[in-house]
Formats: C-alpha cells, sequence, structure tokens
C-alpha cells in the first residue's frame, strides 16, 4: 500500500505549531470545489487539487474559523467565534449571514458557534456554546429563542454546549 496525498498549506506554515496548521473543517462546494478552514483562513484548492488559495472575506472580517458546514441545499457555511459566513460560489467570497450580538456572549472567552440547520419549514437553528438559537421562518434580524440547560427542567437540554442538529424525515429537530 503506497500513501498518497498532496500537502496544501504552505511549509512556512506547517512548521509553526500555531492555529494556521490546524484543519478544523473540510467540505465541498456545489461546484466541487474542496474547501477548508485553517486558522484564520477558509482556503480553496483548484481543480488539481495541488494548489491553494485563500477565499476572501466580502466585508474583510478577520476571525477564526471553526469549522465548514454545508446545509441540505448545497450551501456551505463557515462558522466563526461569533458568526457565520455564507460562501458565494459566483463571487469566490464568504459573505456575512449571522453576526452574534448579544452582549453576554460577547463577553463570554468561551463562546462559539458550533453548528447550524435550516429545517424544511424554513426556521434556522444554530448551536452554541450557550444554547441552541431559534430563528423563526430564517428571520435573522429577530431576537432568536434561545434554548439552555435548566437543572430545574429535566425536559431542558442537557447541556449548554451544542455540538451538532439534525432534522430527520419527520421534520423532528434533534
Amino acid at each position: 500500500y503506497e500513501k498518497k496525498y498532496t500537502v496544501l498549506l504552505p511549509e512556512k506554515q506547517l512548521r509553526d505549531p500555531g492555529v494556521e496548521n490546524y484543519v478544523g473543517g473540510v467540505t465541498l462546494s456545489e461546484g466541487g470545489e474542496v474547501l477548508f478552514t485553517s486558522g484564520m483562513k477558509v482556503l480553496r484548492s483548484d481543480a488539481s487539487g495541488t494548489r491553494c488559495t485563500p477565499v476572501p472575506v466580502a466585508n474583510g472580517e478577520s476571525s477564526y474559523f471553526r469549522t465548514l458546514q454545508r446545509s441540505a441545499d448545497g450551501s456551505v457555511y463557515a462558522l466563526t467565534r461569533y458568526g457565520i459566513l455564507r460562501y458565494d460560489e459566483a463571487e469566490g467570497t464568504l459573505v456575512p449571514y449571522l453576526r452574534i450580538s448579544d452582549a453576554g456572549r460577547l463577553k463570554d472567552k468561551g463562546f462559539y458557534v458550533s453548528c447550524i440547520l435550516h429545517d424544511s419549514r424554513g426556521n434556522i437553528w444554530v448551536g452554541t456554546s450557550a444554547g441552541l438559537d431559534f430563528y423563526a421562518k430564517g428571520n435573522l434580524a429577530a431576537q432568536p429563542v434561545t434554548y439552555i440547560h435548566d437543572r430545574k427542567d429535566t425536559a431542558s437540554l442537557r447541556s449548554q454546549t451544542i455540538l451538532s442538529v439534525y432534522e430527520d424525515r419527520d421534520g423532528t429537530v434533534w
């Protein structure tokens, strides 16, 4: 068995044991581009898979990218500590999608966004380290309903940290 792989990150970056050589998420775009996060960048591989280039952020915002997530409709989202950007494949850029504005969360050094789900009814669910945010009918401008762990309520979430959200065939969100 012969191992075959291509190193896409620059050699200088690989020698530095910092956050920049950590791959947090990998996915394919609708057009088949390989996209992956590496610290403060989302990178796009060329068609040959031998070279990668950073994906620009439309508003120039800089953030640590935690992971990438592809939705059922094929959209790709880059999740950051305090928000979500959507990959605009036609423009080849990341555009702001959702920005957390809650002052308490912004002060919390451990806060992060971990996942997103667009359910079959048009609602948006965002998993965070501080609970599960629900945006009715995709209204991201509204204040979300946030579901959190309540020790006194056995029917509440078991933990504040939501790492993944899923909708089954019956439309139940897990």
